[in-house]
């Protein structure tokens, strides 16, 4: 209740500053495949501030990734949910989008392909080890105190031909493979 609470006042302190319903832009693009990257030299994304690109090759999937998951947010793109750690810090990112729009295909996925997370401070490559769907209140579906480098991506689940919001939700784990 309290991680709530505070990405509630975060979320409502911070959109205030970028504004209301603007989506920033700060993504400039890296070639930082591999190395160390130290944590001052980044600048982290502000709420709503689009920070970086995701692409899924074999889906044709390219998009942009913004932080914070609010409805809004939701209707622009790819985005990381602000109690998940960032990528390339060593735990679990957690990215959702829509499967109306932007992640309609993600149920063609397979084991062993390939998301590419591209952000201002470097590249970073999941290769996809499983796939689930669970309830929207599983609190087993993910886990984003995990102590190793990981993916997670979900949408609604499109069981039955359905789009929109469902009490299901697919996800998609992928394991770190290289990056900063």
């Amino acid at each position: 209740i309290i991680d709530i609470g505070i990405s509630v006042f975060n979320m409502a302190t911070l959109s205030a500053e970028a504004g209301t319903n603007e989506i920033r832009d700060t993504f400039k693009g890296s070639s930082v495949f591999s190395g160390v990257v130290n944590a001052k030299d980044i600048t982290f994304p502000k709420y709503s501030e689009s920070f970086g690109r995701v692409e899924i090759e074999t889906l044709g999937i390219s998009l942009p990734l913004i932080f914070g998951d609010s409805n809004y947010q939701l209707s622009r793109g790819l985005c990381q949910y602000m109690g998940s750690s960032f990528p390339g810090t060593g735990s679990t990112v957690l990215i959702g989008g829509h499967n109306s729009s932007f992640l309609y295909n993600l149920k063609n996925i397979k084991v062993g392909d390939s998301v590419k997370i591209t952000t201002n401070y470097g590249v970073f490559v999941y290769k996809v080890s499983g796939t689930a769907v669970k309830n929207n209140n599983d609190k087993t579906a993910y886990e984003l105190g995990e102590k190793r480098e990981n993916l997670v991506l979900y949408t609604c689940y499109y069981g039955g031909g359905s789009l929109g919001v469902s009490a299901k939700r697919f996800f998609v784990y992928a394991d770190f493979l290289s990056g900063p």
